[in-house]
């Protein structure tokens, strides 16, 4: 059946916008396309065939997948709106991509600095009491200040035991039979929290430099603890056409591809609030595995900025239930923050 699955209807500035969010284009209508539009897909009256067909060419009016979404049209437009949104030259360019952000980072430049002291000084009416920078003696502190985001590997391995320790510490599951009133446990256990212990984050290990793991896509199976060979990690494949153009990732080790499945997070949490919470899953994730990483004496950078088709169809995602969400990059490092050239 025909549908507008990916577009919506909003009254902005007293004119119909419809919003074709997939591919994010906007276009003002006339009252009585919704009329045409509601009358095709329901066969219920008149419609204006060549309005109709135009929305095909358009791609906006199409037979409907009908894939499966848990949560309500909210968080299925911020989810899909926000998916595969970066320049094609700039992805195939990593130059081009290094070009444009020294660009957006010299306009910026004199601007952010002067906005954050706006805000604490909108908010300075009040009495000001000065806080000790005394160090705590806490090991987590060194943990917290050795963390630092590295985007200039060296091109040497790292042992295998590398990427078992931080999948031991940070991603295997352990369950919570305490609270448990049945056979079964209420969820499973991590170092890091999540909402209602479901944890829908899964981890896919690429390995590209890794001494007793042979190179390939892994699925990490955190409840036997093992990895799962998947398939090889295409040769001469630009690892910046994963992460949006960015060139940061080369000469890493491994990286690390954390994924959410909504399908989890829909079996207890039937709101669409709880989109934010897979989110923040994946953040609690990472900045454990940050930790891990310093603590082991090798680098690592985090990115959210991925090209989302290309990912899902390298780890095999089912794109109903399944989305890349984060990359971290890990490996030898120089400790620079950019790349000397």
């Amino acid at each position: 059946m025909a549908n507008i699955d990916y577009s919506f209807i909003k009254l902005v500035d007293n004119k119909l916008i419809l919003w074709d969010y997939l591919n994010r284009n906007q276009y003002e209508i006339q009252p009585e396309l919704v009329s045409t539009i509601y009358n095709y897909i329901n066969d219920s009256g008149e419609y204006d065939v060549k309005a109709i067909e135009y929305l095909q060419e358009l791609n906006i009016l199409q037979e409907s997948k009908s894939q499966p979404w848990g949560w309500d049209c909210l968080s299925h437009i911020y989810h899909h709106g926000t998916k595969n949104v970066f320049n094609e030259e700039v992805v195939k360019n990593a130059d081009a991509w290094v070009e444009e952000n020294e660009r957006v980072q010299l306009q910026e430049a004199d601007s952010i600095i002067p906005k954050f002291r706006a805000i604490v000084d909108e908010k300075s009416m009040g009495r000001r009491i000065a806080l000790s920078c005394k160090p705590s003696n806490l090991d987590i502190e060194k943990h917290l200040n050795n963390r630092k985001t590295t985007r200039d590997f060296l091109d040497s391995p790292v042992p295998l035991s590398s990427v078992e320790n931080i999948l031991t510490i940070c991603y295997k599951a352990s369950f919570d039979w305490g609270n448990s009133n049945s056979k079964e446990p209420l969820g499973k256990k991590k170092t890091s929290p999540s909402g209602g212990g479901l944890h829908p984050t899964q981890a896919y290990i690429i390995a590209l430099n890794v001494n007793g793991l042979g190179r390939g896509i892994y699925f990490y199976n955190d409840l036997d603890h093992e990895l799962i060979y998947l398939r090889p990690f295409p040769d001469n494949y630009p690892l910046s056409q994963l992460i949006g153009g960015q060139p940061y990732a080369e000469n890493a080790a491994f990286l690390i591809i954390l994924t959410t499945r909504f399908d989890l997070s829909w079996i207890k949490y039937k709101h669409s609030r709880c989109y934010r919470v897979s989110l923040l899953d994946v953040g609690h994730l990472s900045q454990s595995t940050q930790l891990v990483t310093s603590e082991l004496g090798l680098g690592s950078w985090i990115t959210g900025q991925l090209c989302d088709s290309n990912v899902e169809g390298l780890l095999g995602c089912d794109t109903s239930v399944e989305a890349p969400i984060y990359c971290i990059a890990i490996g030898n490092a120089t400790g620079n923050s950019f790349p000397n050239d």
